[in-house]
């Protein structure tokens, strides 16, 4: 039937966003939109799959626009997902960016299946990628081993810079974000210095992922207890607290 074949061809273009990407698969949700696997209908041969982060309200441009502004910074470097373009879809601003074909540091975990030879090399792969972000003064502020890549051809990629900053002069947030259980007790308690306004050697800033990169390759601990007493933020107390440095994980 003719008629029926143009139906379907005509709604199979208005679920291209952009006129021009597919969608193939969910890949997730964030608290600020969707994660799409999706095929460049337009592609010849060739590299044709691509992620398209779609917020779920035009509310949400600013946020997204952010997103896209610290990509194309932090382009440079491999260790970061390349931005391919924006696009305006309905008023909502969507970030068309590489797909990364591999798993997650948190799968490797999980099944066992991360090699004691990787362990240094990932971690000073994904050292060298926050170091390069701070030169240039972006914090990511959600490391943690579901946003760290391992992919083909000793490929490290630091993932999903949704909760970055771009530190200014004189910045003094101390907004607090990212994921809870990686959280630093520095983070958790109190009106103390946070690691963004920490400086390291040159007047970098530096994070926790320098000082504690045990965090990222433990699975299922974290060396720091959550607080039973969310949003209270009462500092602990030091005379019974145990120092992090002295602190040893339960075998």
């Amino acid at each position: 039937m003719p008629f029926a074949g143009n139906i379907l061809s005509v709604l199979k273009l208005t679920e291209l966003i952009g006129g021009r990407y597919e969608k193939i698969k969910k890949l997730g949700q964030g608290s600020y939109g969707e994660v799409w696997l999706v095929a460049d209908t337009e592609a010849g041969e060739g590299e044709h799959y691509y992620v398209a982060k779609i917020p779920f309200s035009r509310g949400y441009n600013k946020i997204f626009q952010r997103e896209a502004d610290i990509c194309r910074k932090l382009a440079p470097h491999p260790g970061t997902v390349r931005l391919i373009e924006t696009l305006n879809e309905g008023g909502r601003l969507i970030l068309i960016q590489e797909y990364v074909q591999g798993r997650t540091l948190q799968e490797l975990l999980e099944t066992g299946e991360l090699p004691p030879a990787w362990r240094d090399r990932i971690i000073l792969k994904v050292i060298d990628t926050v170091a390069f972000a701070h030169r240039l003064k972006i914090m990511h502020r959600d490391i943690k081993p579901n946003n760290i890549m391992i992919a083909p051809h000793d490929t490290v990629k630091l993932l999903d810079y949704g909760a970055a900053k771009e530190l200014k002069d004189r910045d003094i947030s101390a907004t607090m974000i990212g994921s809870r259980p990686l959280h630093g007790p520095r983070a958790d308690h109190g009106p103390q210095r946070t690691p963004e306004r920490r400086l390291g050697p040159g007047g970098h800033h530096v994070s926790l992922v320098h000082r504690r990169p045990a965090l990222l390759l433990r699975s299922g601990k974290t060396a720091y207890r959550p607080d039973p007493h969310p949003g209270t933020h009462s500092p602990p107390d030091r005379k019974t607290r145990t120092c992090p440095r002295n602190w040893r994980p339960s075998s």
